[in-house]
């Protein structure tokens, strides 16, 4: 149902996602914190990984608010909740790894980029855990009946 817990988590798994593709194209393009001088590999990988990195963000949002208004069916929702959180995973480990080995910057400019993904990528699990729970709840209701 909407108004249950996994809901919320779902909402805020979205807005941070969302915030991170926001920060993430104005830590690279817009200069904020100057990362776009640090990068130390080619111009070209550096912006075919920025618009991928971003538009995965923006993709793991856009599956999140479907999964959020997919309450009618749970197991449909389980599975939209899945794509976020092998994508949210596979990118927080990537970005990590290209931040610590090529970007020689500050240690908040990297917890910055990285943190965000990782907290959405945390509500995404609670919001899948929530929603295995009101299935086991519902199940064992049928059984009683």
């Amino acid at each position: 149902m909407i108004q249950r817990i996994q809901s919320l988590y779902l909402l805020i798994a979205a807005i941070v996602s969302a915030m991170a593709a926001v920060l993430s194209h104005l830590m690279i393009f817009g200069g904020l914190c100057g990362i776009a001088n640090y990068i130390a590999v080619s111009t070209l990988y550096s912006i075919f990984l920025s618009y991928y990195y971003i538009i995965a963000l923006f993709a793991a949002c856009l599956l999140s608010l479907v999964s959020l208004f997919s309450f009618h069916n749970r197991h449909r929702q389980i599975n939209i909740i899945r794509a976020p959180l092998s994508s949210l995973l596979v990118l927080t480990i990537i970005i990590s790894i290209i931040m610590y080995f090529y970007c020689p910057m500050s240690i908040y400019v990297l917890l910055l980029c990285t943190s965000l993904p990782l907290i959405a990528l945390i509500f995404n699990l609670l919001a899948l855990h929530a929603i295995r729970s009101d299935e086991r709840k519902v199940k064992a209701a049928d059984r009683i009946r």
